[in-house]
């Protein structure tokens, strides 16, 4: 694998771990002093540097599909012929397939872990408009509707924060897809490198 899709591979594995920590259930003044320095200390420290890896990722995805598209009219092109020469236009395939797995998965979490973290955030700021509000003890029917309100918001983000997290796991089967296509990458490789040194003692005892 490549320097840069090694350092994909890392930034994949970072968001699922930034994922599930999100998910991790924490005391809600916990959860909330977390979030409030993560967003302040980290996110708008690096908000320009990730956009610019962002950017590399997406060009390396659209990369790895053009790429994908060649192999695999390179690999259906291969009808008989050299063993050698088919399975390696089929390694190649498969190779090329992995990549675009890999880059698309890591531009499809970084959307679904940006959006979960926004989603935490105006929770705990309606949670807190909530609060203020209750202890007030509304008397007038204005204060009981701006309380309606925002319970209103708050079912709504839990709402959209069950969507993020069935993308998750839609995404962890994609996942799972994506590690049998390396699976059978690495026993075609290994077949071809069978194929290959059988190839070579028939061609010295030809010989």
């Amino acid at each position: 694998m490549a320097l840069y899709y090694s350092i994909v591979f890392a930034i994949l594995c970072t968001e699922i771990m930034l994922f599930l920590g999100l998910l991790v259930p924490l005391p809600k003044s916990l959860r909330k002093r977390a979030l409030l320095w993560i967003n302040n200390n980290i996110i708008k420290q690096v908000d320009y540097t990730l956009k610019v890896v962002f950017v590399f990722i997406f060009i390396l995805f659209i990369d790895s599909v053009n790429r994908m598209m060649k192999a695999t009219e390179a690999a259906d092109s291969v009808v008989g012929g050299d063993v050698r020469v088919d399975n390696a236009a089929h390694a190649k395939k498969f190779y090329s397939q992995r990549n675009m797995y890999l880059t698309g998965f890591t531009l499809l979490l970084s959307l679904i872990l940006n959006y979960t973290f926004s989603l935490l955030l105006a929770l705990l700021t309606a949670e807190e408009k909530l609060e203020v509000l209750t202890k007030t003890q509304p008397s007038t029917s204005n204060d009981i509707a701006n309380v309606e309100k925002h319970q209103k918001e708050i079912e709504e983000l839990n709402v959209k924060l069950e969507e993020a997290k069935k993308k998750v796991a839609d995404f962890d089967i994609l996942k799972k897809q994506a590690d049998q296509q390396h699976k059978e990458y690495m026993n075609l490789a290994d077949r071809f490198n069978e194929l290959s040194k059988a190839q070579e003692t028939e061609d010295k005892k030809s010989a």
